[in-house]
């Protein structure tokens, strides 16, 4: 929809950019996580792989964000369009988000061990700002390109029912497969 306007905004020297803000969270164990992308809105029951719950769906999310943004990077390569996609964590940053958790953490580890909003919008600024966004397809952590989780080991691997030690954000089969079902979802028959 604002492709278009994308392309004939950006050039080869100086591409449009398309930033996406994910989370660290895309390691949550999900359908997603293992190249399912049947159910994206986790409709099944309860106790069904594609049941709804709070830290699945928002994990799934963030890794859809992810391999979304790896997949339109190399669609647009393949297009010649002069626009970049890069996906990023800001990190954890003391917002106001943690009041939709079912339990906050508490404000004095949030002050201690948080970014500050600040802080947080470091690497988008960045991103949208800096010679160094005018690359494509990358994850962006603390301002520098890092590796999307999948891998190496997972962050909390002595948790092995909220976190997967290897995702499919590196499968491009699970790219396209995610890019088609949103597409489907959406109702968009023709995608770039």
């Amino acid at each position: 929809l604002l492709l278009p306007c994308l392309e004939a905004s950006g050039t080869m020297e100086d591409p449009s950019r398309i930033i996406n803000v994910s989370s660290s969270a895309h390691f949550v164990r999900s359908p997603l996580a293992f190249g399912d992308a049947s159910d994206l809105n986790l409709a099944g029951g309860e106790g069904d792989v594609h049941a709804y719950y709070p830290w699945t769906a928002y994990g799934q999310s963030k890794l859809a964000q992810v391999m979304f943004t790896y997949e339109l990077a190399k669609r647009l390569k393949a297009r010649g369009a002069p626009v970049v996609a890069n996906v990023l964590d800001p990190g954890i940053v003391d917002t106001e988000l943690q009041r939709y958790l079912p339990q906050q953490a508490p404000s004095a580890v949030m002050k201690f061990a948080a970014k500050s909003p600040r802080q947080g919008a470091e690497t988008p600024v960045l991103l949208a700002t800096a010679d160094v966004g005018k690359s494509s397809g990358g994850y962006w952590a603390d301002s520098r390109r890092a590796e999307s989780l999948g891998r190496g080991p997972s962050p909390l691997p002595f948790n092995k029912e909220l976190a997967v030690d290897g995702t499919t954000s590196y499968d491009e089969r699970a790219w396209e497969a995610l890019w088609k079902s949103s597409a489907g979802l959406v109702g968009l028959a023709k995608t770039i």
